[in-house]
């Protein structure tokens, strides 16, 4: 691992989700601080050798928690120490400029008119889906959103893309990445205003694996993600399914698209990815 970090050199770490197993001996949904333990070891070295991470909850993590806030996150992750860029914690925005990770509010604040700092590497738009009050295994399978949080994942994003133009920084200069725990098809939101529901769950994400032509049609989450990112990492159903996951979404109205990806388990496969930004082409 020592000497993956120092051949990459990463500006950041991307962790997205299942940051622990969240199991019992007998295979229930369990938390374990020993575990949440060893997962804060791992991140400080993380952050001595690369710098900031970005870590985010996944299912496995919230197992049988019937706490919001999730008190082992909250004191052994990285952005659960009171990094996160959202006070709610479903949205986290990070902005990589030159070498630095800084919250959107602090690129704002102090980056945003500094004419030396340029335009920012890259944007990186967290989007946290698991559910608010965990249940044990396999229960909380998808990931779980509702009206609000899509409302303040919209606001957010339309807040980045707007002070990017402003200052000259699109797309084409500065890309957005979202990076979440769950594939957009297994995150279950709200429904479309005309009555037609966006295929998401577990038949969703069938759907999505199997049918070689897909188009996202619907709202929620996953539209607000294609509306502001162009490309969607995440983790969740490891290499067997997940890699059926990778896809280019079309959003035909907006004629944008998605290129989204999953990433196997680090823990079953030892498989991680690389992104890299060059002049605003990932």
């Amino acid at each position: 691992g020592e000497s993956v970090l120092d051949a990459i050199g990463p500006d950041t770490v991307l962790i997205t989700g299942d940051l622990t197993d969240g199991k019992s001996l007998l295979g229930g949904g369990q938390q374990n601080e020993e575990e949440w333990m060893a997962y804060d070891g791992v991140v400080k070295e993380f952050v001595s050798r690369t710098g900031p991470v970005l870590d985010i909850l996944g299912n496995h993590d919230k197992f049988n928690v019937f706490d919001e806030c999730c008190e082992h996150y909250r004191n052994y992750s990285y952005c659960g120490r009171g990094k996160r860029a959202s006070p709610k914690g479903r949205t986290a925005v990070h902005v990589l400029v030159n070498q630095e990770l800084v919250t959107f509010d602090t690129w704002r604040e102090k980056f945003m008119y500094d004419g030396r700092s340029g335009c920012p590497k890259a944007v990186l738009f967290g989007l946290d889906a698991s559910a608010s009050l965990g249940l044990k295994s396999p229960t909380n399978f998808v990931g779980l959103v509702n009206s609000k949080d899509v409302e303040e994942a919209t606001l957010v994003g339309e807040e980045v893309k707007a002070l990017l133009n402003i200052v000259g920084c699109g797309p084409t200069k500065t890309p957005i990445i979202s990076y979440g725990h769950f594939p957009l098809s297994t995150i279950s939101s709200m429904r479309h205003p005309e009555g037609r529901w966006y295929n998401m769950g577990i038949f969703g994400a069938m759907r999505h694996a199997f049918d070689s032509i897909y188009c996202m049609q619907g709202v929620g989450m996953a539209h607000v993600i294609a509306e502001v990112a162009t490309v969607y990492v995440s983790g969740h159903l490891h290499s067997a399914f997940g890699e059926k996951l990778h896809r280019v979404h079309t959003i035909e109205e907006s004629q944008r698209y998605l290129t989204e990806l999953e990433t196997a388990a680090w823990k079953d496969d030892r498989r991680f990815r690389i992104i890299t930004v060059d002049s605003g082409c990932l």
